[in-house]
């Protein structure tokens, strides 16, 4: 009996939001309250691609998904004929594109995608969930509980798919990185810090204009590790990012936060209207280092609704 744990890229292939969450969830995996409970007292952690129906016992197993675009579409139908599991939304992984904002920007010719992905974005708006075989549908659709990472993404998704079962547990941090929140070096220079990110979505571009209008000095910053950037963060006295369109809850913001810049954003960032998000740093780190404890008490209760713990969907 197990609980296995299925994400597309593990941190050691990417340091991005999805792996890093994910993990810092899997931190905190309380064994002795699972094996109480006679719940799986162990994981097993494996990318999408690794899975084989093998790796399971059904009757006993429970699933963790993270995003899943990279597992076999077979695979996927197999998993939700035949296993109880729970759905981590990190993104819209239901939409062609990860986005449905960017989805209906490309169909009004507002944003530029070639070949066949172009043609079928420029098609209609964004009804990718209606779509024969969308695999990833079908797995929030059936999901014991999605659990997403801002209210926001949670009210968008709850327009696509009404009737989950759902929780807002939020981006999570390891105890590295709490750590660092509360013991940095709060030396400051007077400099922006924008993520040069070569993703459309992230708005690069859009940080750039919002300093260069302003005439504020700018350090443009990318391809560093996970540590470098939070010592980037912990160096400057604020951080400049605008997405083009829905970010559900970036790390990027929250750790810049917790390591004293002021955050300047747009209303693509999904979380800034959340309770927590207008703390102050000390009640902000009680409330990040509280997470995973949370995650799993609905986990071991197989998703049943907690008043006290989450924002939680209608």
């Amino acid at each position: 009996m197990q609980f296995l744990v299925i994400n597309d890229l593990k941190s050691e292939d990417i340091q991005r939001g999805a792996a890093l969450t994910l993990e810092a969830y899997l931190e905190g995996f309380p064994s002795d309250a699972m094996k109480e409970e006679n719940l799986p007292d162990s994981f097993t952690y494996i990318r999408s691609s690794e899975f084989q129906p093998f790796m399971v016992r059904p009757e006993e197993d429970i699933l963790i998904l993270g995003n899943t675009t990279q597992l076999n579409p077979n695979y996927g139908m197999w998993i939700v004929n035949r296993c109880r599991y729970f759905k981590i939304n990190f993104d819209y992984n239901f939409c062609a594109i990860r986005n449905p904002m960017i989805h209906n920007l490309a169909y009004k010719g507002l944003v530029e995608y070639e070949g066949d992905l172009g043609g079928y974005l420029k098609s209609s708006e964004c009804r990718c969930d209606l779509q024969i075989g969308n695999v990833q549908s079908e797995i929030i659709k059936n999901a014991i509980c999605n659990f997403f990472m801002s209210e926001g993404q949670l009210k968008e998704f709850k327009e696509v798919f009404p009737k989950i079962s759902s929780h807002v547990t939020h981006s999570c941090f390891d105890k590295k990185s709490l750590d660092i929140f509360k013991n940095y070096d709060n030396k400051k220079i007077k400099k922006a810090l924008i993520w040069n990110a070569p993703d459309y979505i992230k708005g690069a571009k859009n940080a750039i204009e919002y300093c260069e209008k302003i005439g504020l000095e700018y350090t443009l910053v990318d391809g560093v590790s996970h540590d470098e950037m939070l010592q980037r963060m912990s160096e400057h006295e604020c951080l400049v990012f605008m997405p083009n369109a829905w970010d559900t809850a970036p790390r990027l913001t929250i750790e810049a936060k917790m390591l004293g810049c002021e955050v300047i954003t747009n209303e693509n960032v999904q979380h800034v209207d959340e309770f927590w998000w207008s703390q102050n740093t000390t009640s902000m780190h009680t409330f990040l280092g509280d997470i995973p404890r949370k995650f799993w008490w609905i986990v071991r209760n197989l998703g049943k609704q907690d008043e006290g713990f989450f924002s939680r969907g209608a």
